[in-house]
Protein backbone atom coordinates (compact mmCIF):
# COMPACT_ATOMS: atom_id res chain seq x y z
CA UNK A 1 0.00 0.00 0.00
CA UNK A 2 1.41 3.21 -0.98
CA UNK A 3 1.25 6.30 0.90
CA UNK A 4 -1.10 7.93 -1.60
CA UNK A 5 -3.54 4.75 -0.74
CA UNK A 6 -2.97 5.16 3.14
CA UNK A 7 -3.67 8.82 3.09
CA UNK A 8 -7.29 8.65 0.74
CA UNK A 9 -8.35 5.89 2.96
CA UNK A 10 -7.86 7.74 6.33
CA UNK A 11 -8.77 10.85 4.28
CA UNK A 12 -12.25 8.86 3.92
CA UNK A 13 -12.07 7.43 6.93
CA UNK A 14 -12.32 10.94 8.40
CA UNK A 15 -15.20 12.04 6.27
CA UNK A 16 -17.36 8.98 7.24
CA UNK A 17 -16.87 10.20 10.59
CA UNK A 18 -18.10 13.79 9.94
CA UNK A 19 -21.21 12.41 8.30
CA UNK A 20 -22.62 11.16 11.40
CA UNK A 21 -21.66 14.27 13.37
CA UNK A 22 -24.98 16.59 14.42
CA UNK A 23 -23.64 19.21 16.63
CA UNK A 24 -20.56 20.90 15.38
CA UNK A 25 -20.40 23.57 18.21
CA UNK A 26 -19.21 21.00 20.99
CA UNK A 27 -16.15 20.55 22.20
CA UNK A 28 -13.64 19.62 19.95
CA UNK A 29 -9.83 19.61 21.24
CA UNK A 30 -8.56 22.34 23.55
CA UNK A 31 -10.19 25.72 22.50
CA UNK A 32 -11.54 24.04 19.30
CA UNK A 33 -15.13 23.28 18.86
CA UNK A 34 -16.06 19.98 16.61
CA UNK A 35 -15.98 22.71 13.40
CA UNK A 36 -12.65 23.87 14.44
CA UNK A 37 -11.31 20.56 14.73
CA UNK A 38 -13.07 19.33 11.64
CA UNK A 39 -11.70 22.22 10.09
CA UNK A 40 -7.72 21.93 11.17
CA UNK A 41 -8.20 18.43 9.51
CA UNK A 42 -9.27 19.50 6.53
CA UNK A 43 -5.73 21.12 6.35
CA UNK A 44 -4.14 17.60 6.34
CA UNK A 45 -6.16 17.49 2.86
CA UNK A 46 -5.53 20.33 1.11
CA UNK A 47 -2.29 21.37 2.20
CA UNK A 48 -0.35 18.80 -0.40
CA UNK A 49 -2.72 20.49 -3.41
CA UNK A 50 -1.42 24.04 -2.62
CA UNK A 51 1.99 22.85 -1.91
CA UNK A 52 2.00 21.18 -5.05
CA UNK A 53 0.50 23.71 -7.05
CA UNK A 54 3.72 26.13 -5.76
CA UNK A 55 5.99 23.86 -6.45
CA UNK A 56 9.82 24.66 -5.46
CA UNK A 57 13.26 24.66 -7.39
CA UNK A 58 14.91 23.77 -3.91
CA UNK A 59 16.06 19.88 -3.20
CA UNK A 60 14.33 18.20 -0.95
CA UNK A 61 16.03 18.12 2.35
CA UNK A 62 13.43 16.28 4.90
CA UNK A 63 11.73 12.83 5.37
CA UNK A 64 8.64 12.70 7.55
CA UNK A 65 10.79 12.24 10.41
CA UNK A 66 12.80 15.25 10.17
CA UNK A 67 9.32 16.99 9.12
CA UNK A 68 7.55 16.18 12.33
CA UNK A 69 11.00 16.77 14.59
CA UNK A 70 11.19 19.98 13.08
CA UNK A 71 7.41 21.10 13.11
CA UNK A 72 7.27 19.89 16.86
CA UNK A 73 10.23 22.56 17.74
CA UNK A 74 8.71 25.63 16.55
CA UNK A 75 8.51 28.92 17.86
CA UNK A 76 5.06 28.86 20.26
CA UNK A 77 4.31 31.39 18.27
CA UNK A 78 3.86 29.44 14.69
CA UNK A 79 1.45 27.07 17.11
CA UNK A 80 -1.13 30.32 18.17
CA UNK A 81 -1.19 30.68 14.17
CA UNK A 82 -2.28 26.82 13.68
CA UNK A 83 -5.19 27.17 16.28
CA UNK A 84 -6.48 30.66 14.56
CA UNK A 85 -6.21 28.61 10.95
CA UNK A 86 -7.71 25.83 12.37
CA UNK A 87 -11.04 28.22 13.18
CA UNK A 88 -11.00 29.41 10.11
CA UNK A 89 -10.85 26.58 7.91
CA UNK A 90 -13.89 25.25 10.05
CA UNK A 91 -15.52 28.73 9.57
CA UNK A 92 -15.00 27.90 5.53
CA UNK A 93 -16.33 24.69 5.61
CA UNK A 94 -19.51 26.40 5.61
CA UNK A 95 -22.99 25.43 5.96
CA UNK A 96 -22.56 21.56 5.40
CA UNK A 97 -19.32 20.77 6.62
CA UNK A 98 -19.26 17.55 6.01
CA UNK A 99 -20.22 17.25 2.41
CA UNK A 100 -17.58 19.82 1.99
CA UNK A 101 -15.14 18.24 3.79
CA UNK A 102 -15.78 15.25 1.60
CA UNK A 103 -15.35 17.04 -1.52
CA UNK A 104 -12.10 18.21 -0.31
CA UNK A 105 -11.01 14.57 -0.43
CA UNK A 106 -12.51 13.68 -3.58
CA UNK A 107 -10.66 17.17 -5.27
CA UNK A 108 -6.88 16.15 -3.16
CA UNK A 109 -7.14 12.76 -4.24
CA UNK A 110 -8.14 13.42 -8.30
CA UNK A 111 -5.41 16.25 -7.95
CA UNK A 112 -2.88 13.68 -6.08
CA UNK A 113 -3.22 10.49 -7.52
CA UNK A 114 -0.97 10.93 -10.70
CA UNK A 115 1.47 13.41 -9.12
CA UNK A 116 4.06 11.64 -8.94
CA UNK A 117 6.67 12.64 -6.47
CA UNK A 118 7.76 16.06 -7.02
CA UNK A 119 9.45 18.17 -4.75
CA UNK A 120 7.16 20.49 -2.13
CA UNK A 121 7.73 24.01 -0.25
CA UNK A 122 6.64 23.23 3.56
CA UNK A 123 6.65 25.13 6.72
CA UNK A 124 10.08 23.60 7.31
CA UNK A 125 11.90 23.32 4.40
CA UNK A 126 11.38 21.33 0.96
CA UNK A 127 10.75 17.88 0.57
CA UNK A 128 9.24 15.06 -1.57
CA UNK A 129 5.61 14.66 -1.76
CA UNK A 130 5.52 11.05 -0.76
CA UNK A 131 6.85 11.60 2.51
CA UNK A 132 5.12 14.83 2.96
CA UNK A 133 1.83 12.66 2.41
CA UNK A 134 3.05 10.66 5.35
CA UNK A 135 2.89 13.73 7.35
CA UNK A 136 -0.57 14.31 6.45
CA UNK A 137 -1.44 10.70 7.30
CA UNK A 138 -0.06 11.44 10.76
CA UNK A 139 -2.45 14.10 10.98
CA UNK A 140 -5.18 12.41 9.50
CA UNK A 141 -5.58 9.40 11.84
CA UNK A 142 -4.27 11.26 15.02
CA UNK A 143 -6.92 14.08 14.86
CA UNK A 144 -9.62 11.46 13.64
CA UNK A 145 -9.02 9.95 16.49
CA UNK A 146 -9.75 13.66 18.63
CA UNK A 147 -12.75 13.90 16.53
CA UNK A 148 -13.94 9.87 17.49
CA UNK A 149 -12.87 11.17 21.20
CA UNK A 150 -15.01 14.33 20.55
CA UNK A 151 -17.97 12.82 19.35
CA UNK A 152 -18.04 9.79 20.62
CA UNK A 153 -18.55 8.33 16.78
CA UNK A 154 -16.19 5.44 16.29
CA UNK A 155 -13.81 6.06 13.02
CA UNK A 156 -12.83 3.12 10.97
CA UNK A 157 -9.03 4.30 10.39
CA UNK A 158 -6.87 1.79 7.97
CA UNK A 159 -4.71 -0.54 10.12
CA UNK A 160 -1.87 0.16 7.88
CA UNK A 161 -1.92 3.98 8.53
CA UNK A 162 -2.23 3.44 12.30
CA UNK A 163 0.24 1.34 12.09
CA UNK A 164 2.40 3.57 10.20
CA UNK A 165 1.36 6.63 12.31
CA UNK A 166 2.75 4.74 15.37
CA UNK A 167 6.29 4.09 14.11
CA UNK A 168 6.48 7.28 12.65
CA UNK A 169 6.13 8.60 16.61
CA UNK A 170 8.22 6.53 17.62
CA UNK A 171 10.90 7.41 15.32
CA UNK A 172 10.21 10.74 15.71
CA UNK A 173 10.63 10.71 19.45
CA UNK A 174 14.10 9.13 18.83
CA UNK A 175 14.96 11.84 16.65
CA UNK A 176 14.64 14.19 19.97
CA UNK A 177 17.03 11.85 21.80
CA UNK A 178 13.37 10.55 23.74
CA UNK A 179 13.13 7.11 21.95
CA UNK A 180 13.55 5.64 25.56
CA UNK A 181 11.47 7.41 26.60
CA UNK A 182 8.51 6.64 24.27
CA UNK A 183 9.82 2.54 24.54
CA UNK A 184 9.03 2.64 28.06
CA UNK A 185 5.95 4.64 27.95
CA UNK A 186 4.79 2.24 25.04
CA UNK A 187 5.57 -1.35 27.63
CA UNK A 188 3.96 0.57 30.79
CA UNK A 189 6.72 2.13 32.38
CA UNK A 190 7.27 5.04 34.39
CA UNK A 191 2.95 4.84 35.22
CA UNK A 192 1.95 5.13 31.67
CA UNK A 193 -1.47 4.30 31.88
CA UNK A 194 -1.05 1.87 28.30
CA UNK A 195 0.97 -0.96 27.29
CA UNK A 196 1.33 -3.21 24.56
CA UNK A 197 1.67 -5.69 26.42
Amino acid sequence: MTNFDRFAKSAYAVADLLDQVGDWSGPGLGSWDIRALAGHTSRAVTTPVDYLRQGTTEAPRLDAIGYLAAATSLDPAIHAGVAARGVEAGEALGPEPAARFRQLVDDACATLADAGNPALPTIVGPMHLDDYLATRIFELVIHGSDLEAATGIPIDMPPEAVTQVAVLAVSVAAARHRGLTAARALTGRDGSPFSIF
